[in-house]
């Protein structure tokens, strides 16, 4: 780079060839060489403008500083950027956010405030300009998240939602930006009487993301939040804007009698975005993101109640997809933040109307397998593979949307029902409580709507495997489009009672379809495109009653066992230690002969084991681990042991010896007068409980570094989705990688980074260590500081 704070010097460019489809956008292709120039010279020169000069003395690095910023400042260049969102090699959120952030968080002098101002203000002026019709589909129930800004098709909002989800996350921007933005946002709200209609429908999208930190109190479900009162005057105006929104909402007729041209849709978003609930794993996570006092609360119950009673005096109901969104949405906030409030004819509405949303994700479901069913039965031997897969993929097409975005909102209302049903019965406070005696029975009934949903879908992909692998990808992937919904529905079924799993499963015996209940939870639990909670979901299940004495064994054993004509339960029992009295389901057959690829590709992660230990503890631990060890991990042990003796791990430093009778590995790396013998144990329950790593010899190694190669083996078994062979051989390339002399990432303590391989390249310039860029992005997320590690200079 020539020095332009004085002016002159030689430049040298070095260019890298950045790889561009010949179809790419010119945009494209200039985005794409300023990020790789960005990755090189860093994002203060290239759009902040930063200069680090080279002064004779202090005054003049004083006045360098100062004019080397002021005339090189490129806000446009970021938002153009952010816009452009992805590009070859490159996108805003993998590359250009971090380094934004990190940036951001420098202790570099400079004008980064005015910077992201600047960037704000573009980004803000292009949504206005262009609106955001048809992106109020995001729902301030999660936080929202990297998929739900993917979502967003207009570029300035994108860009826009996306840069203050990561300065708000990130900690960059706090409170008193939150306020100012704020501000600035209600006044390019009106425009003297009237209301600015493009400001107001990218509103509740943007108030999504500033209403957390406007309110950084959190409060759980079973705290009580009646009365509180704001934390500081300054939220007295917000709170007072709000209540104004929930006024306007209540102008409009109850959502059931919906007109276009009201704008009604904008004001009900804008008043939920308002309200934000954060739940992980159903109801009882359930935390408000901010408190409400109990004027603001009576105006919230009145909307809801004002819906109530239109829609019960409808003779017939506006089913409307955008008026049921808004209707659940509006439910799910009430339930929230008014559910102490509630009386018995409110819980009454409230249960028939998810019982109602969740049933149309049933039945759309149910035509789905019985479609799906009716194509392979009707499929003959003359057909070629691609004709079939083109019926199943236009029956896929016809799905739509709105049903299960709608069913996601009733099926988190309804864990929130779940959760708060115990407060509910023992609330003294509550004039009108549901009692068990009236709830339990509804909610029965809501929870088998809820299975038989979950059996549909492992049924259609069951039937669409017993075809081909391709038609068994087709139905898998529609459940990757939606996460929180099916989420949710392994939520409901993993807490489910064994009476509506019961009619559940008789309601699918019933159906007549060639796969039954067992089936599609086999076909769940080793789905092409598996999806872990359901895998857990189906786990469980299989693993208890009414189903584990069917899970195994086929239908004629199983009549067998159950038959006793003479009432003596010992008189018909079958000897099944002889082979030819045992006849194994078609599943599980299956499984054993097409060991070891097919079952193997069930990706049970180290978190995934760990949340099936953690939930085998909690409830059912001696019928899943009983399971796993019997049925599931003999075979899969094997495997991984055959594995291990097939891998080819030639080398005078390095030795593998395999036990198959006592399930263990022992590698044995030596270099140089120095050894370590590292004993690898797979668990009689593997892969249920984690493999254990122990040194039982070591020569001429130093206390800490035996620590550390222990460490990195554990880290490299525990991250290769089981593959022991696999992560064997990275270990084994990791330390000959250190005896080379490749320096090791300070963070990790590894040479090759455990998850993506790679070896530490980014460099502190004042230190000179190296660090694996992944390390140090974590490294600045969770410290949220943007220095090095160990010497603390910024980065």
């Amino acid at each position: 780079m020539p020095n332009l704070s004085i002016g002159k010097g030689s430049a040298s460019l070095n260019v890298e060839i950045v790889s561009t489809d010949i179809h790419t956008s010119g945009n494209h292709k200039f985005v794409a060489v300023v990020d790789k120039l960005i990755s090189k010279i860093g994002i203060d020169r290239v759009v902040a403008g930063y200069i680090s000069p080279t002064p004779s003395s202090p005054k003049e690095a004083t006045n360098e500083f100062v004019t080397s910023q002021s005339h090189y400042f490129r806000p446009w260049l970021a938002a153009e950027i952010l816009c452009t969102w992805k590009w070859p090699g490159g996108s805003a959120l993998g590359s250009f956010f971090p380094l934004l952030g990190a940036y951001a968080k420098s202790r570099n002098c400079g004008p980064k405030e005015c910077l992201l101002d600047s960037i704000f203000n573009i980004l803000l002026d292009g949504a206005l300009v262009h609106g955001a019709s048809g992106e109020l589909r995001s729902f301030n129930v999660w936080p929202i998240s990297n998929d739900e800004v993917e979502s967003i098709q207009e570029p300035y909002l994108r860009a826009l939602v996306s840069l203050l989800f990561t300065l708000f996350k990130d900690n960059i921007w706090k409170k008193d930006r939150a306020l100012i933005l704020f501000e600035r946002l209600l006044s390019k709200l009106s425009i003297g009487e009237a209301i600015n209609t493009n400001c107001l429908r990218i509103l509740p999208l943007i108030v999504s993301v500033l209403i957390r930190p406007l309110y950084c109190k959190s409060i759980g479900s079973g705290e009580s939040s009646r009365d509180a009162q704001p934390d500081s005057f300054e939220e007295n105006p917000i709170q007072d804007t709000i209540k104004d929104w929930l006024q306007r909402a209540l102008m409009f007729p109850p959502l059931i009698a919906w007109q276009t041209g009201q704008d009604m849709e904008e004001w009900f978003q804008l008043v939920i975005s308002c309200y934000p609930l954060s739940a992980l794993g159903g109801g009882e996570a359930l935390r408000l993101d901010r408190d409400i006092n109990s004027e603001e609360r009576a105006l919230l119950l009145d909307l809801f109640r004002k819906q109530r009673r239109g829609v019960t005096a409808s003779a017939k109901a506006n089913q409307l997809p955008m008026v049921q969104m808004l209707l659940s949405k509006l439910m799910v906030v009430s339930i929230g933040f008014c559910w102490k409030e509630f009386n018995e004819e409110d819980w009454e509405f409230v249960l028939f109307q998810l019982r109602r949303w969740i049933e149309l994700a049933v039945v759309m479901m149910e035509e789905v397998a019985e479609n799906v069913n009716d194509a392979v039965v009707n499929s003959s031997s003359s057909d070629n593979l691609e004709g079939t897969l083109k019926r199943f993929e236009q029956t896929v097409l016809v799905l739509d949307d709105s049903p299960i975005n709608i069913a996601r909102n009733a099926l988190f209302g309804f864990s929130m029902f779940c959760g708060l049903g115990l407060q509910l019965a023992e609330d003294a406070d509550n004039l009108n409580p549901l009692r068990r005696e009236r709830w339990d029975p509804i909610k029965d009934r809501i929870l088998e709507g809820i299975l038989r949903l979950f059996f549909s879908t492992g049924a259609a992909e069951a039937i669409a495997s017993s075809c081909c692998h391709e038609a068994s990808l087709i139905i898998a992937s529609t459940r990757l489009e939606h996460p929180h919904f099916w989420e949710l529905v392994a939520s409901s079924v993993v807490n489910s009672s064994l009476y509506a799993r019961d009619r559940a499963l008789k309601s699918v015996e019933l159906w007549g379809l060639t796969k039954g209940p067992i089936g599609s939870l086999y076909a769940i639990l080793f789905s092409s495109k598996p999806i872990p909670s359901l895998q857990l979901a189906a786990y469980v299940i299989l693993s208890m009653e009414p189903v584990s004495h069917l899970a195994i064994i086929g239908e004629d054993t199983a009549c067998h066992l159950d038959s006793d004509p003479t009432g003596n339960q010992d008189s018909c029992r079958l000897d099944l230690s002889k082979e030819e009295n045992v006849h194994l389901r078609e599943e599980i057959s299956f499984m054993i002969e097409r060991l070891p690829y097919e079952i193997l590709e069930m990706d049970l992660v180290a978190q995934q084991r760990a949340g099936l230990a953690i939930y085998a503890d909690r409830s059912a631990s001696s019928e899943i681990e009983s399971f796993t060890k019997t049925w599931c991990s003999p075979p899969l042990i094997a495997d991984e042991l055959s594995q291990i003796k097939k891998a080819s791990f030639a080398d005078d430093n390095f030795s593998v010896s395999v036990s198959k009778s006592a399930h263990e590995v022992v590698a044995t790396y030596t270099k140089d007068e120095t050894g370590m013998d590292l004993v690898i144990r797979l668990p009689a329950s593997y892969p249920l409980r984690p493999v254990d790593v122990d040194c039982t010899r070591s020569l001429g190694i130093s206390e800490v570094k035996q620590r550390k190669w222990l460490m990195s083996m554990m880290s490299f078994v525990r991250n290769q989705n089981g593959a022991l062979a696999e992560a064997i051989q990275i270990w084994k390339s990791n330390f000959d990688k250190e005896f080379e002399g490749v320096e090791e990432c300070p963070i990790c303590y590894s040479v090759i980074h455990t998850a993506n391989h790679s070896l530490p390249r980014l460099a502190c310039k004042t230190c000179k260590h190296k660090f694996h860029s992944a390390c140090l992005y974590k490294w600045f997320s969770t410290s949220h500081k943007s220095t090095c590690p160990l010497c603390q200079s910024p980065f």
